[in-house]
């Protein structure tokens, strides 16, 4: 049996071997191989002051160290966490202490602060304008709506949603919301079998709002008896073929019935949307912008609110800020104001004489239609004239020649005023302003 005396080295000869003091007896070649790894001043005697191999108990290490950190990350002051750039030094503070500008200014750097980690950053931010608050306030509101259609329509979370539609009505809404969000809340509460709230939220909005399409709906007042055999598309499909030929007065009803027969089917919005570009044409641009409305606030998530919300956003300004006598006319009409009923004898009789006056002068270019302004009223227009003296001109041969004998009011208009009447329903507007005035502001 071996011998342990050798302190449990026997068998490493090959590697390493020691002599009677234990010390190594390849020390050479060893500090060969640590010489290679370390610094390059290391390397040079007049800088080695002693040939202790702990790294910082040698001054050159730690000095190649020192030189290394700066190359790497600057000068950085000796606290916690220095590897942020708020963190660097003076150059001229080689031991890494943390100095300040009140330590010692003729020695620091302003040190360079990102200003997203100031507070003034946000602060400046807030809203200081009451234009600007109030507009915060609209679209928080109008949020709060959204959620809470999500809430009922999406999810039917309808505690969730009734609990938004209630705190958006206790903080004042603009107008346009007030309405819906009523009327939403009164669908909750049927879901819910609340009846005492229904019937309270049912007598609110027909007491509050007595005209509005909502209070029609409630109140059913435009129930029929008529039912229609056809498929909801096919009844959109031929509601919508007749408002392109203009047929407004009849799309306006058979929609009011076909939203009343459908109620409920994926059809509705569409009808709905349908609904409110007739009403544009019969109305004017105020209940044009009323029923736009109802459909962004009532289908929000569908193609068509959509469609509604950014017509609203991005359209109906523009035509709301027409004014007459703007553009300069390239082209004038006579218009005579005439009954909405098709069969009425006046109105065939002026369209009569008016043919014949075509067919006297052999007009080329000159044209006759017969155009929906309201429910009950409409326009004999005569289109084509280039100048208003030739406008006049036809107008008086109309009234005074003894085989026409027109004995209607003509109205000579520009073609781009003619259109604003027609958007905005406002004739009587039109023929009360001041050309001169109008067009200088």
């Amino acid at each position: 049996m071996q011998s342990q005396d050798n302190g449990g080295l026997e068998g490493q000869d090959s590697f390493d071997t020691v002599d009677k003091n234990g010390r190594s007896r390849n020390r050479e070649k060893d500090n060969g191989r640590q010489n290679s790894l370390m610094p390059p001043a290391e390397n040079n005697p007049s800088l080695s002051v002693t040939q202790n191999n702990f790294y910082f108990y040698n001054p050159a290490t730690v000095a190649f160290g020192k030189k290394e950190f700066k190359k790497n990350w600057g000068d950085r002051a000796f606290k916690e966490n220095w590897r942020l750039s708020s963190a660097k030094t003076d150059a001229e503070n080689p031991d890494g202490n943390d100095v300040t500008k009140n330590d010692s200014p003729e020695n620091s750097i302003e040190e360079k602060v990102d200003e997203r980690h100031t507070v003034d950053f946000y602060l400046k931010q807030l809203p200081k304008s009451q234009t600007a608050i109030d507009s915060i306030a609209k679209e928080r509101n109008f949020a709060y709506y959204q959620l809470g259609g999500i809430y009922k329509e999406k999810f039917k979370k309808y505690t969730l949603a009734e609990n938004k539609y209630t705190k958006l009505l206790e903080l004042h809404p603009e107008e346009r919301l007030v309405l819906p969000s009523m009327y939403n809340l009164y669908k909750i509460y049927q879901i819910f079998g609340d009846k005492d709230k229904e019937l309270a939220m049912k007598e609110r909005i027909i007491n509050q709002y007595p005209d509005s399409r909502y209070a029609q709906i409630i109140g059913n007042t435009n129930a029929t008896s008529v039912v229609s055999s056809d498929s909801p598309e096919t009844s959109y499909y031929k509601s919508y073929k007749q408002f392109q030929t203009g047929d407004y007065k009849t799309v306006l009803t058979n929609v009011d019935l076909a939203i009343n027969q459908y109620a409920g089917e994926e059809i509705i919005p569409k009808l709905e949307l349908l609904k409110a570009n007739t009403i544009g044409k019969l109305k004017g641009l105020e209940e044009f912008r009323k029923a736009l409305n109802f459909v962004a606030l009532n289908y929000p998530n569908n193609e068509e609110g959509k469609i509604a919300e950014l017509y609203l956003a991005n359209d109906m300004p523009k035509l709301e800020n027409l004014k007459f006598y703007q553009a300069k006319p390239l082209s004038w009409k006579i218009l005579y104001a005439i009954s909405g009923n098709p069969e009425d004898k006046n109105t065939k009789t002026l369209q009569d004489k008016i043919k014949k006056f075509f067919v006297d002068r052999d007009f080329a270019k000159i044209t006759m239609s017969n155009d929906i302004y309201t429910m009950d009223k409409n326009f004999i227009v005569i289109h084509g004239m280039k100048t208003e003296e030739y406008a006049n001109g036809i107008a008086s041969i109309l009234k005074e020649f003894k085989e026409y004998k027109v004995q209607d009011k003509a109205y000579i208009i520009s073609s781009d005023n003619y259109k604003i009447v027609q958007i905005k329903k406002n004739f009587e507007e039109y023929l009360n302003s001041d050309p001169i005035k109008t067009s200088a502001r």
